[in-house]
């Protein structure tokens, strides 16, 4: 779709996996709307249709359609909650579950003018802090979209957290909650061969938030010729990336990969890096996806200890302990001098534990049991 949108990858794994898993124990109806910006130069109008995720013959799931207007969010608010009274009409024991914090979806289904049986709320980022924009206009949007979110959510039944600390900026008002830090659904890989060189990879935001151009003059300062640093990602700092690409040949920007091009270069990568720091306010209120991806690829993670991770994960993590660029830089060297059996063997035990733990169908068996207590 040509509209100047951009497909949140994270957010699309995380609903595909969550989906798989709920298909396990739940008929589950799936009601989605186009991501559209105001934009002139694509069409008017989106249609919505009826289809299903399970690619069988009955298309239970709606894709709203919505106007590509200054009312887009009316159309889209207008059309979610006809859809959304159309199938508890029919099912009246429906449980209903919203994925993040979208107000649209939010206010659709409190002034759905029917009664809900149970419903809950995934929360993978709290709106405040998703992006680095500190212009006043946007705060003053946030802020008015947040008290709107805010009302909301006084209706809502049960909570998904993807950090405990999310509790203390949401009016839960004792309501149950659990906390999971994401879902990883396994797909069929293939095998490839380790690349000659130290690569070291990193996937997803390429921003001066998420610590990655620290991440990039700490590899510069490593002088082995036989490194290399691979970056896949939207970057938002192009220029400043270019910048480094000019003065150091062994960075390669892949730019915006498929899955499958992002499993290959993990598979065929020395260690997989988030340099995102631990001290920067967001971090208490998500978990990045990347981890369980990083960590299910069967190559060694190195990340800061982020104050939403579990405990549990840190056998399975290389810790950048100092968070300064020469930190980074020294861990980085230390982790790529050790034996590559090491390394393979302890990226083979990360594997194993997300899969047997933070598989599909464990972490919706949690949703479950608490939409059913």
């Amino acid at each position: 779709m040509s509209n100047n949108s951009k497909i949140d990858f994270a957010a699309h794994t995380f609903q595909i996996a969550l989906l798989s898993g709920l298909d396990k124990y739940a008929d589950v109806c799936v009601i989605t709307s186009p991501l559209v910006r105001v934009n002139k130069s694509v069409r008017k109008e989106f249609i919505g249709y009826d289809f299903s995720h399970k690619g069988a013959t009955e298309f239970c799931d709606r894709y709203v359609g919505t106007k590509n207007s200054f009312f887009l969010k009316f159309y889209e608010l207008i059309r979610v909650r006809r859809t959304l009274k159309e199938r508890l009409n029919s099912d009246p024991n429906a449980k209903v579950i919203v994925y993040s914090l979208k107000s649209t979806f939010l206010l659709a289904l409190a002034f759905v003018g029917i009664p809900v049986k149970k419903s809950c709320v995934i929360i993978p980022d709290l709106p405040e802090y998703m992006s680095g924009n500190r212009s006043l206009l946007y705060r003053i949007a946030k802020r008015i979209d947040r008290t709107i979110i805010n009302a909301c959510l006084k209706k809502i039944d049960t909570f998904v957290l993807f950090s405990p600390y999310m509790a203390s900026k949401l009016p839960l008002h004792k309501k149950p909650w659990i906390h999971i830090e994401g879902i990883y659904k396994k797909n069929v890989g293939f095998e490839f061969i380790k690349d000659e060189h130290k690569v070291l990879l990193y996937t997803g935001g390429i921003s001066v938030r998420y610590g990655v151009f620290d991440l990039i003059e700490a590899f510069n300062r490593i002088p082995d010729s036989d490194y290399r640093l691979w970056l896949c990602g939207e970057c938002g700092n192009l220029q400043m990336l270019n910048d480094y690409i000019k003065i150091d040949d062994r960075i390669t920007y892949f730019g915006i990969v498929d899955k499958d091009k992002i499993t290959e270069l993990q598979t065929k990568a020395t260690l997989l890096v988030n340099p995102r720091h631990s001290k920067d306010k967001f971090t208490r209120y998500s978990f990045p996806s990347k981890t369980l991806e990083y960590l299910a690829s069967g190559t060694p993670t190195v990340m800061c200890k982020l104050p939403a991770m579990p405990d549990e994960y840190l056998p399975y993590l290389f810790i950048f302990e100092d968070e300064t660029i020469e930190g980074y830089t020294r861990k980085i060297v230390e982790i790529c001098s050790m034996p590559m059996e090491y390394l393979t063997e302890f990226g083979h035990r990360a594997s194993a534990f997300i899969l047997e733990n933070k598989n599909e169908m464990i972490q919706a068996k949690k949703i479950i049991n608490l939409l059913c207590e």
